[in-house]
């Protein structure tokens, strides 16, 4: 349950300050023997995933606290994958709801495969035998505000005050006032790997994980978060001039969610209520072993409201990419500045990663 200061008038700052110094008291115990330390707070770990994949993970080599802010309190608190299928005792009506978000988050993943650099690092990269691969869609598309059964947390304490104090409203961050938010805190007792649901978004191509230092809380089944053991919330009274302090800090968040984020301005031209052809196909092709078919996926959309549009399509245009491929070699620059390699790497190896347009293999998605 959240930890609430019943007896003291304690605002944003106050809890900035007193989690500030729990972050340096705190021991780090999620690192492994091989993990890579890194003193640069701003950079980002390649890490091997169990799975084979890697992740551009936010370095937390000094840190064990994980946090997420909210501007207002309840409880309890779920995913909003929970959220919209709650009160639903029909099965059959969740199911329309799963069906549909689905179906969107699927429009999504034909976007992003639909920028070649993302494509290539889906696909991995293969250097002297050793695949790169990064690739987690459904954590992308709730970063990017797709219904999923993740909450965001993040290894910047600072992001986590923004979210506490702010509410988003018609495409626009504003200060909460008044009334009581909250900062979670995950606390990492056991390596990353072994804390059961936490996974990394981190730094990808597409820039909102990476400025906000994110990972994902995984919360299933009707899951509360704060039933979780590591799990605490710090409640705190908002102050409107402390709110406005740490607003104008992120510059209205700006720094947090840019204008200049084409995948975001992108996704402005999706229309809620619709999806396109091709989604449903997808979502058919990945669960016809539970007996998908296209009509009944677009029956269970049409119950829902929501209309299959045969037209759309969900990818990037050239003239998209465009202002990207102006400069594609320094936006790569850009995304490997601040990444960090362990020993394993060769010199060699990361050299030849930094540089990949000049690979004959990649060249292709370095061009339009």
């Amino acid at each position: 349950m959240p930890l609430f200061f019943p007896d003291t008038n304690v605002n944003i700052l106050e809890l900035k300050s007193i989690l500030t110094e729990a972050l340096s008291e705190y021991p780090v115990m999620h690192l492994r023997p091989w993990d890579v330390r890194d003193q640069d707070y701003n950079k980002f770990i390649v890490t091997r995933l169990m799975s084979g994949r890697y992740s551009l993970k936010p370095n937390i080599s000094s840190q064990g606290l994980l946090f997420h802010g909210n501007s207002s309190v309840a409880k309890s608190k779920y995913s909003s994958l929970t959220e919209i299928t709650r009160g639903l005792d029909d099965h059959s009506e969740k199911q329309i709801h799963w069906i549909s978000e689905n179906v969107r988050r699927a429009d999504f993943e034909l976007l992003i495969k639909s920028f070649p650099l993302y494509k290539m690092l889906s696909e991995g990269v293969n250097i002297d035998d050793e695949i790169l691969r990064v690739e987690i869609p459904y954590g992308l598309a709730h970063s990017y505000g797709f219904v999923s059964p993740f909450i965001s947390f993040s290894s910047d304490l600072d992001v986590a005050c923004f979210y506490a104090v702010t509410e988003f409203v018609n495409g626009s961050f504003k200060i909460k006032k008044d009334g009581m938010g909250v900062i979670d805190v995950i606390q990492l007792s056991s390596p990353f790997s072994f804390n059961s649901g936490l996974s990394t978004l981190g730094k990808q191509l597409f820039v909102r994980p990476g400025i906000n230092k994110e990972f994902l809380c995984l919360l299933e089944n009707d899951c509360d978060l704060y039933e979780l053991p590591h799990v605490d919330g710090f409640v705190f009274n908002q102050n409107e001039s402390q709110s406005q302090q740490i607003f104008d800090q992120f510059h209205g968040g700006e720094d947090l969610m840019p204008q200049t984020d084409f995948l975001a301005k992108k996704l402005k031209t999706f229309r809620p209520n619709v999806v396109s052809q091709k989604a449903v196909k997808k979502n058919v092709d990945s669960n016809n072993h539970l007996g998908a078919t296209q009509k009944s996926v677009t029956n269970a959309l049409g119950a829902n409201n929501i209309h299959v549009d045969r037209d759309f399509n969900p990818f990037f245009t050239r003239q998209e990419l465009k202002p990207v491929y102006s400069n594609i070699k320094a936006f790569w620059d850009s995304f490997c500045s601040d990444l960090v390699f362990g020993p394993e790497w060769s010199d060699a190896w990361v050299e030849h990663f930094r540089c990949l347009y000049n690979d004959p293999n990649y060249q292709k998605c370095f061009k339009l």
